[in-house]
């Protein structure tokens, strides 16, 4: 079960906890923490999500990537 603690539009700097995702069964509560410095501008819908699911996005100022970043 994921339970955030940013919002959509929120700028955030790395390290600070964007959700926290908490497994009832084996009760264990994982943070999840911003990796750069940027806007939440987009989070899952859901609020379940499994190992290695994507929570949201953050657009920081630097790209990690080049090239054709919007297409295949």
């Amino acid at each position: 079960m994921v339970v955030f603690a940013a919002t959509p539009g929120q700028t955030l700097h790395a390290g600070d906890l964007v959700a926290e995702v908490i497994d009832p069964i084996n009760q264990h509560i994982e943070r999840v923490c911003a990796g750069v410095t940027g806007v939440f501008y987009a989070r899952i819908r859901d609020r379940y999500i499994t190992a290695g699911g994507e929570l949201g996005k953050i657009a920081g100022s630097e790209a990690f990537r080049s090239g054709d970043l919007l297409g295949a």
